[in-house]
């Protein structure tokens, strides 16, 4: 685990905050409760003092994206999110997914959570050549579970959102009723497997160290050829 990473784990999803100097950079934002999760969790490692000065988004999933309008308020923060995903940030998931099925669970919640979108978003491509704002960080482009899904690289680590769970007896690509192209999804996976890397952070997993969560990426990602 690189010291200057943080897993913040909530219910159903974690998400990371990445520390650089007095700065923080929050990659996602979690689901229900995520807001004070991510507070807390930031004051328990000392950082609850430096200034969050910005939000990355994976994708435009309601479990990643939930509290970004919220703590981007809270903390001044700017929010940046894969154009690719901006229907998805606007709040309309209903042709979101394998027959929509997924859409239509996301876009439920949305109403229920009354999910708002940040404010100006500051939408990023899919070219590496992209400006993140945050130094050392690439974007990576893994369409498939949303077609702007991306992870971000940093210094050989994969930021990886929710390219596949990482769990002991099950590591597995996200089910098909929450992609919107399983086969691209599974392509992307392929993808991450062939990059130099030493070690994945996924959004979905359990208490092990980034090296291990590779290990299982390439074990699952050697299953699917």
């Amino acid at each position: 685990m690189l010291k200057n990473v943080l897993q913040i784990r909530m219910p159903m999803v974690c998400c990371y905050a990445l520390r650089q100097g007095d700065a923080v950079y929050l990659i996602d934002t979690g689901f229900v409760g995520g807001a004070k999760v991510i507070n807390r969790a930031l004051q328990q490692r000392g950082w609850g003092d430096l200034q969050v000065e910005g939000i990355l988004l994976t994708h435009g999933h309601l479990d990643h994206t939930l509290n970004a309008a919220r703590l981007a308020d809270e903390y001044g923060a700017w929010v940046m999110a894969p154009e690719k995903d901006k229907v998805l940030l606007e709040g309309d998931f209903s042709g979101d997914a394998w027959g929509k099925v997924g859409g239509w669970m996301q876009q439920a919640a949305a109403l229920v959570l009354r999910y708002k979108m940040a404010d100006d978003i500051i939408w990023y491509q899919e070219d590496t050549s992209c400006d993140l704002r945050v130094e050392g960080l690439q974007v990576s482009s893994l369409p498939g579970h949303t077609a702007g899904h991306s992870g971000f690289l940093y210094q050989g680590y994969l930021f990886c959102g929710d390219l596949f769970a990482s769990h002991d007896f099950f590591t597995h690509l996200p089910p098909s009723i929450f992609n919107q192209n399983t086969v691209a999804a599974k392509s992307s996976l392929l993808q991450v497997a062939e990059m130099d890397l030493e070690g994945v952070f996924p959004c979905h997993c359990d208490r092990v160290t980034p090296e291990v969560h590779l290990s299982r990426l390439l074990q699952l990602a050697a299953a699917q050829k």
